[in-house]
């Protein structure tokens, strides 16, 4: 499904319950206090991310061979995990201007690969679930050292593409290709917080880090 789409959504990436419990303990402990060199806020406000080590993750990502196998795969042998997130979305209303990934876009770096846990369950209306474009990974695209140029309209996408929406229940999430064209739901009543990790061929993390 992530050859074929760029995008596989999970029901359930094997937690279980305790280690969820423990992971969105530590999640919600990150996301507290003042922006600070381990947590970030923007997008108005909407967007909070929290860099800190999150054991349950770490153990998750070490010990899932499935997911290993399907990294490797799609991305090659030098596939390398290049760190992990908490984010909480809770942008209510409808202002693209103050939550830019709300306008459909691709990342700009080639192929890489997202994983997303969902900490709670993600409603597919309500919940902010991230919307992709499906089969647009094997897109090739100009000037995408333009911000501008990586951005697309919503009418044109929905009208050629089929389009997946990631939600589902607490556990789940999805893995997909930041290439193919995306966005997140700035609409929603309710908040989403999930862990995000990102997997580079390995080659290519010195020289993002270098710009």
């Amino acid at each position: 499904a992530l050859a074929r789409d760029g995008v596989a959504v999970v029901d359930d990436w094997g937690f279980g319950d305790a280690a969820l419990d423990a992971l969105a303990r530590d999640a919600e402990e990150s996301l507290r206090g003042p922006p600070s060199a381990f947590l970030s806020v923007t997008s108005g406000g909407a967007v909070a991310t929290a860099r800190r080590r999150l054991p349950a993750v770490e153990d998750f990502l070490a010990r899932n061979a499935t997911l290993r196998a399907a990294v490797e795969s799609y991305l090659g042998a030098d596939a390398a995990l290049d760190g992990y997130k908490v984010t909480r979305l809770a942008t209510r209303g409808e202002d693209e201007g103050a939550y830019i990934a709300g306008l459909w876009h691709h990342d700009r770096v080639g192929r890489r690969l997202k994983l997303f846990v969902y900490l709670h369950d993600v409603d597919c209306d309500d919940g902010h679930p991230t919307l992709v474009a499906r089969g647009t990974h094997r897109l090739r695209y100009y000037r995408t050292d333009s911000f501008a140029a990586s951005r697309f309209e919503d009418a044109y996408v929905r009208g050629a593409y089929d389009v997946v929406a990631a939600c589902g229940r607490r556990g789940g999430g999805f893995l997909f290709d930041t290439h193919a064209v995306h966005k997140g739901t700035p609409e929603g009543a309710r908040d989403r917080t999930t862990v995000i990790a990102e997997f580079h061929s390995a080659a290519k993390c010195p020289a993002l880090e270098a710009l």
